[in-house]
């Protein structure tokens, strides 16, 4: 989700979504780590888990606030209430991220697509932030579509659009693609997700062992991770929320579209989504 926080510069309210702005660490130390960026920060090369001290190197002018986890936590508890108003088949990954499979609700709805934007209009007239909406029939391509454009936006990601839409994207763009990984890749210039989708994986496997076998699935598409709500994890019973068999077409993965999308809850946050929603 796309989260505004207002605050006051210069005598007046500003949403720090506008200005180079982070969430995190200690004001006045400048100690701590970078929780959430606003696109402006972005812009500077700023980036989500580095220390704060670097961001500030980046951008001297950088606003920041540091994070109000109850108010998260109380705005995430009322997000996934809600969102279970249309299907328990919720699964919740971070405080501001979810899972939602579409299987259960299909009936009541054309497409995906029109469930996704009712959904998000309803959050943003309900709590006032908006969210980004990523959509396909797995949860890695799902994740994949809640990191495009954003703010506020309905994407999709089926299986026949992942050359077209996923492929040109950086290597360090691929989801569980970390730091030392996209290193080794490019030392085997391997700078794109279609590059690396159309690499040799026993090759990638000699220098990244099983991660990278794990790493080219993932850019071709590949993932069967099961929706895992909080009745299929007490029934220790996986209801799956992935189809039995690959789709191609995305008409035919109405039915078994898998949601992702993201949440902030009035903190400025980078807003990814999948029918995760956070």
């Amino acid at each position: 989700m796309d989260g505004s926080r207002t605050t006051e510069k210069n005598g007046a309210d500003v949403d720090i979504r506008t200005i180079p702005a982070i969430i995190g660490g200690d004001r006045e130390s400048r100690h701590g780590i970078v929780l959430a960026k606003s696109p402006s920060a972005k812009k500077f090369g700023i980036r989500t888990g580095e220390p704060v001290v670097n961001a500030f190197r980046k951008c001297p002018n950088l606003h920041m606030d540091p994070p109000n986890h109850r108010m998260y936590r109380e705005y995430s508890r009322r997000l996934m209430d809600f969102l279970k108003t249309y299907t328990p088949e919720i699964e919740q990954v971070s405080v501001d991220e979810c899972y939602m499979d579409f299987t259960g609700i299909a009936q009541r709805f054309s497409s995906p697509v029109e469930a996704a934007y009712e959904i998000k209009a309803r959050v943003y007239e309900k709590f006032g932030f908006t969210v980004n909406v990523g959509i396909s029939t797995n949860k890695l391509l799902a994740k994949m579509a809640s990191d495009f454009e954003k703010p506020n936006r309905v994407h999709t990601l089926f299986p026949e659009e992942v050359k077209e839409k996923m492929w040109p994207l950086p290597v360090s763009e691929l989801f569980m693609a970390g730091k030392s990984s996209v290193a080794i890749l490019e030392k085997l210039e391997i700078r794109t997700i279609g590059e690396l989708a159309q690499t040799d994986p026993k090759l990638l496997e000699f220098h990244l062992k099983s991660h990278g076998r794990t790493l080219w699935e993932f850019a071709n598409g590949i993932g069967d991770a099961k929706v895992q709500s909080e009745e299929t994890a007490a029934k220790g019973v996986g209801n799956s929320t992935t189809l039995p068999k690959d789709v191609e077409k995305a008409e035919d993965a109405k039915k078994g579209s898998i949601f992702s999308g993201r949440k902030c809850g009035k903190e400025t946050k980078e807003s990814r989504a999948e029918s995760q929603y956070g």
